[in-house]
C-alpha cells in the first residue's frame, strides 16, 4: 500500500465528498485530502503555516486533525509523500536527472534529498535507480498528476 493511499484511507477520503461542509472538520479534512490528491506538498514553499492560512484554519486544529487521523505529524507525512514520489519519478523518468526530481517533488537542497532518501530507502537515490532500473511494475500514479501542475 502506498503512502498515499495508507493516508487517504486513514482520512477516510472519496473524491466524490459532498459540499458545502458540514462541519469544521470536513473542512478541514476536505483540504488535506485535495492536497494529498493533487500533490501540493509538492510545493517548495509547502508549509503547515501555509496551509493552514489556504484553508482558513488555525494551524492547530490542522495539525491535531492530522495527528489524530493518521497517527503522523505534518512533516513526516510531506515527506513520506515526497520521497515517494521520488521513487516512481527515479524509475519513470529517467531522462530527468536525480536533482530534477528532487526539486520537483519540493526539496529545495540536494544533500537533504540525498540524506533523506538514504535514511528511508536505504540507498543513494542514484543507487537505487540503479538497483531498481529494470523493474517490471512500475506505479504510474505520480504520472497521472492528478491535475497537478507540474509538468513531467
Amino acid at each position: 500500500m502506498t503512502a498515499r493511499t495508507r493516508y487517504l484511507s486513514c482520512l477516510r477520503a472519496s473524491v466524490c465528498d459532498v459540499f458545502p461542509y458540514r462541519t469544521e472538520r470536513e473542512k478541514i479534512r476536505r483540504h488535506i485530502v485535495d492536497w494529498i490528491i493533487y500533490r501540493k506538498y509538492w510545493d517548495k514553499d509547502d508549509s503547515i503555516e501555509r496551509l493552514s492560512v489556504d484553508f482558513g484554519i488555525p494551524r492547530e486544529e490542522v495539525t491535531e486533525f492530522l495527528y489524530e487521523k493518521t497517527g503522523c505529524r505534518y512533516l513526516s507525512i510531506r515527506k513520506e509523500l515526497r520521497l515517494e514520489d521520488a521513487e516512481e519519478l527515479l524509475l519513470c523518468r529517467k531522462d530527468l536527472n536525480i536533482y530534477d526530481i528532487a526539486r520537483m517533488v519540493g526539496f529545495t537542497d540536494k544533500s537533504n534529498f540525498r540524506r533523506e532518501f538514504s535514511e528511508a530507502v536505504g540507498l543513494k537515490p542514484a543507487e537505487w535507480r540503479e538497483c531498481n532500473g529494470n523493474r517490471k511494475t512500475v506505479r504510474v500514479s505520480c504520472l497521472s498528476g492528478a491535475g497537478r501542475s507540474h509538468s513531467l
